[in-house]
């Protein structure tokens, strides 16, 4: 019997889990069987109905999406604890953890009203985004996951962009941000972090997007997708607007006539043809299994305490389960136990040689402590393993190609890894910043200074924002070093070539002297001295 402490609530037994896993989609619940496949359903159609605005966007991610739809706000609150630690912050309906090695939802089923997806189509929105553009300035960012969060998707059709009643009143009831503040926050402005100024953001970035999507039934689309499509090709977002969007003053004057109408152009699309909730796998998980996953989304979500207890109570259970050794080994590994982490990868790894997960946290640990060379191999062989076992998994080919900057060799390997790991997902900052450390090795200072200002637009955090800052410098200084290097060559060069010219006049001068001077009198042959004969 699991002896699951807060977790089971003095239960008798262990609460019943339930695990719904659609083509796309895993689903682990302790609630119903049809709510479990009611909610992966809503995952599914979200996703086709993406696809089908978007048919050649990318809509799956190499690191996997589980959702835990829990039964009720008690079983959120197990995996959230820290929504409900502080009086009076906000109890989330939902939460999606992004993240490089895997990607994680909590979702509360017990809900009522007409969006109870809110959220999670929101930040669902945020990764699609995040797999298809490189980057995307934070106010279409927010306003195109709020135009798809208020989705209404049913068995034979889905209703798309939808406008939200509380919106248009806030934006109806204060003064808007000017156009050129809203076009110029950031991850780190007052609009954006601050609770009383967001509200009116995130409205007047869904309003902004919202007339672009579908204003007028979808005539002005063009000018956004001509506006982002510039901000691909490293074109300035003032330029970019100025050429796509036109006059900020008249787009205003358009935007507060368009918040007066007393409706509102949504898009209506047959429901995603294919999807039938009946067809989705269904098995009853473990108890192991089940700690062992929610340890580590509370792993994902910072949460090492409430973790350990979880993965440690799964290997009691059964000590075989690699997934639980996985995530016990990255929780020493972050805690600086080198010795626990390296036992547990190298289990993991045992247990299971083929997961791409295993093999990639194995050589994360081997590569912090390689000296000489001594075990150089085995970190190029474990992450080429878990290339092998999932092609599509981004932060392999990113940390094989750092490994080999470090090492100094293979550069032009690594510049084809560091490139696969952009091309997979463009959103991510940090697989920018690792093209631009191979381009600096590689002596190409003004691509590295290109990548870096996209790393930097790409941020979304402070941390990440000041690493892409110090990158910048850094390419910064080495450009004007080789700008440096060049112009002494360049001096030198020129140094030469008079030194070379003035050589050559000089000869010239010598051979013209030469032939001006007289050729000297022909001198008279001496005279014998012998006697004559008499």
């Amino acid at each position: 019997m699991l002896g699951m402490g807060v977790w089971a609530a003095a239960a008798e037994k262990p609460e019943r889990w339930l695990e719904i896993r659609s083509p796309h989609f895993v689903v682990l619940t302790n609630s119903t069987e049809k709510q479990a496949r009611r909610v992966t359903e809503q995952f599914e159609l979200m996703r086709g109905v993406f696809k089908a605005l978007y048919p050649r966007a990318r809509v799956d991610a190499a690191a996997p999406l589980v959702i835990l739809a829990v039964k009720d706000e008690k079983s959120l609150r197990r995996l959230l604890p820290a929504f409900w630690e502080k009086k009076g912050s906000v109890h989330p309906a939902g939460l999606f953890t992004p993240g490089e090695e895997k990607r994680y939802v909590a979702l509360q089923l017990n809900l009522s009203g007409d969006s109870p997806y809110h959220t999670i189509y929101h930040e669902y929105v945020h990764m699609l985004t995040s797999l298809n553009f490189r980057w995307m300035p934070v106010w279409v960012n927010e306003g195109y996951a709020e135009f798809f969060a208020s989705s209404e998707i049913g068995e034979k059709d889905a209703l798309i962009g939808r406008a939200s009643a509380h919106q248009v009143g806030l934006l109806r009831e204060n003064r808007p941000l000017p156009l050129e503040v809203l076009f110029s926050v950031d991850h780190n402005s007052p609009h954006y972090t601050e609770e009383n100024k967001a509200s009116i953001f995130y409205a007047q970035a869904w309003a902004v997007t919202h007339y672009f999507l579908v204003g007028d039934r979808g005539a002005h689309q063009k000018k956004l997708l001509e506006y982002l499509a510039h901000l691909q090709t490293d074109v300035e977002e003032p330029d970019a607007r100025r050429r796509a969007l036109g006059d900020l003053k008249e787009l205003e004057q358009t935007l507060q006539d368009y918040l007066r109408q007393f409706s509102f152009y949504a898009i209506r699309l047959p429901a995603p043809p294919d999807i039938d909730e009946k067809k989705f796998e269904m098995r009853e998980v473990a108890a192991a299994e089940a700690a062992a996953v929610q340890g580590d989304f509370l792993l994902y979500t910072h949460r090492p305490v409430e973790a350990r207890t979880l993965l440690e109570e799964a290997l009691q259970l059964d000590p075989n389960l690699a997934p639980a050794h996985e995530s016990l080994g990255f929780l020493h590994f972050q805690e600086g136990n080198r010795d626990a982490a390296a036992e547990q990868f190298a289990e993991a790894v045992r247990l299971n040689s083929r997961s791409y997960l295993a093999n990639y946290y194995y050589a994360m640990f081997l590569a912090k402590d390689l000296a000489d060379g001594r075990g150089a191999e085995q970190v190029e062989l474990a992450l080429r393993r878990c290339i092998a076992a999932n092609p599509d998994f981004a932060p392999a080919y990113s940390t094989l190609a750092g490994f080999y900057v470090m090492r100094e060799g293979k550069l032009e390997e690594a510049l084809k890894l560091a490139q696969k790991a952009v091309e997979l997902e463009p959103g991510v900052a940090a697989y920018h910043l690792n093209l631009g450390s191979v381009l600096l090795k590689l002596k190409r200072a003004e691509e590295a200074l290109r990548i870096g200002r996209r790393a930097l637009a790409t941020a979304r955090s402070a941390e990440e924002e000041s690493f892409a800052r110090s990158f910048l410098e850094s390419a910064q200084r080495y450009q004007e070093y080789v700008e440096t290097q060049k112009r002494a060559e360049e001096q030198e060069r020129k140094a030469q070539e008079e030194w070379e010219r003035t050589l050559a006049e000089r000869r010239r001068t010598l051979e013209e002297e030469a032939r001006k001077r007289p050729e000297p009198a022909e001198k008279p042959a001496p005279k014998s001295d012998a006697a004559t004969a008499p």
